[in-house]
């Protein structure tokens, strides 16, 4: 946040091009078409299972950052943090969790994004 202008979000040019992800296995939360996620997300928010990686981690601070900002995700109450991406992850394979978000760089030859795909999540 910006403390000098406060509610304006200011960005600081690191280098790094992490992206904030969301994956399921959850057609009501996928949706049909392209794009039919964000929405089902918003309207499912107060009910869904959400998986993280630690507390203390990069993609549950974003993820809280986001829940500060948007007013549905907020309404998340059903977290719970797991010892990594990988394990969170697994969560939604095992349907353990509705959803997980992970922050990390978008290589899909990174083994995440393998797994992602090996187990047919969305």
């Amino acid at each position: 946040m910006n403390t000098e202008m406060p509610g304006k979000v200011i960005s600081i040019p690191t280098g790094v091009r992490e992206c904030l992800f969301a994956v399921t296995n959850n057609s009501g939360i996928a949706g049909e078409r392209e794009g039919d996620g964000w929405g089902n997300m918003m309207s499912l928010a107060s009910r869904m299972r959400v998986a993280l990686p630690g507390e203390g981690s990069g993609s549950s601070k974003t993820f809280q950052f986001i829940q500060s900002i948007n007013e549905k995700l907020g309404r998340v109450k059903n977290i719970k943090h797991f010892d990594s991406a990988d394990e969170a992850i697994n969560a939604v394979a095992f349907d353990q969790a509705d959803i997980a978000f992970f922050v990390q760089m978008p290589d899909t030859r990174n083994a995440l994004f393998k797994k992602i795909k090996e187990k047919d999540l969305q």
